[in-house]
């Protein structure tokens, strides 16, 4: 008895007809339509898109043109115009530069601020509060801070709102709080 070995896997060799060359060509042909098609329906889809963000683009500067034309003519009667308005809110707004200029200069040497915060403070003519949270390593330097402060003629009602001794790795230190009201000044009297 003899063993033959079957081979279930014949390969044919690979064979160009004109069926497989007709079978590619259809197949790149619809697959180029494919993407012609995929492409030209994008751009149309942005194209839609540009003209919506185009129209939304126009209606926001005509608005803004109307809102421009009525604040012309609401402050237009007064001095300046918008300008002079403008330069009314700068006047009056807080000289912050000035404010620290200040608060550095009567800064004690050996307190430390840790945080300056901003509060309104509607009763006041300013209606603007700070708080001013720091430490030193001499008790009496916190006095001299307060002190000093209430002398500014950029501050007023100043109030040490907290101390605390504090003992640590570094040593002895004082932590405090201490709040105070903004004055009205003008700017150039400050320089």
């Amino acid at each position: 008895m003899e063993i033959r070995r079957i081979n279930f896997i014949e390969r044919e060799p690979f064979r160009l007809t004109y069926q497989t060359m007709a079978i590619a060509g259809g197949t790149l042909v619809i697959l180029g339509l494919l993407l012609i098609g995929i492409q030209w329906g994008r751009g149309r889809y942005l194209e839609g898109k540009v003209a919506l963000v185009t129209q939304e683009a126009n209606q926001l500067k005509t608005e803004r043109e109307q809102i421009l034309k009525e604040l012309e003519t609401r402050v237009g009667t007064e001095e300046g115009g918008v300008r002079g308005t403008l330069v009314q809110i700068f006047n009056e707004s807080l000289p912050w530069s000035l404010l620290f200029r200040e608060l550095t200069d009567r800064l004690p040497t050996s307190v430390w601020l840790t945080n300056i915060k901003s509060y309104e403070k509607p009763e006041l003519p300013m209606k603007c509060g700070l708080l001013l949270d720091g430490y030193t390593e001499e008790a009496s330097a916190v006095g001299r801070l307060v002190k000093l402060l209430s002398e500014s003629s950029f501050f007023e009602k100043v109030v040490l709102s907290s101390f605390q001794h504090e003992t640590g790795e570094g040593g002895e230190r004082y932590s405090f709080s201490v709040d105070l009201a903004l004055s009205r000044i003008s700017k150039g009297s400050a320089l």
